[in-house]
């Protein structure tokens, strides 16, 4: 009875841990999650704005570029060669997330500056008619949690 309980407990920690590896709830498999450090209070994976915003919507239609609005929440691991895989995400816009198509964008042609080491970099876009606002976020229990952070030599 003890190793039964000691099974169950074992199978149900390593399924708490796997899940918590997805900040939000729609989440991607196929990305290598071995090994990854969430950013705290600095950019560790430096992009521009402006690339971010070409990459992700590069594939969206004319219709999905004039009509989007909301906020488009991004997990992505970024990997010592500067490549990178979507992880996880939160749609809070008003297009479905298949009509977006990010996922193969950023796994594919989402470059990166080579990081220090494997980070998980929190991406926020925010849609409002023609403008696209880019949010980065880091995580610091001594600053309470979840922060915005701010790079000022890659804006």
């Amino acid at each position: 009875m003890n190793r039964f309980i000691t099974i169950l407990i074992l199978i149900l920690a390593t399924g708490f841990v796997a899940k918590t590896q997805n900040i939000f709830p729609e989440a991607f498999l196929d990305c290598d999650t071995e090994q990854f450090a969430l950013e705290s209070d600095t950019t560790n994976a430096r992009i521009s704005g402006q690339v971010l915003i070409d990459v992700i919507t590069k594939d969206f239609s004319r219709k999905t570029r004039n009509s989007i609005s909301g906020r488009l929440a991004l997990q992505i691991i970024v990997y010592m060669d500067g490549r990178s895989c979507l992880l996880s995400m939160e749609n809070d816009t008003n297009i479905s997330s298949d009509k977006l198509k990010i996922k193969p964008a950023i796994d594919n042609e989402l470059k990166w500056e080579v990081p220090t080491k494997v980070v998980s970099a929190i991406v926020m876009l925010h849609f409002d008619k023609n403008d696209i606002r880019v949010q980065r976020f880091g995580m610091n229990t001594k600053r309470g949690g979840w922060h915005e952070i701010y790079d000022p030599e890659i804006e």
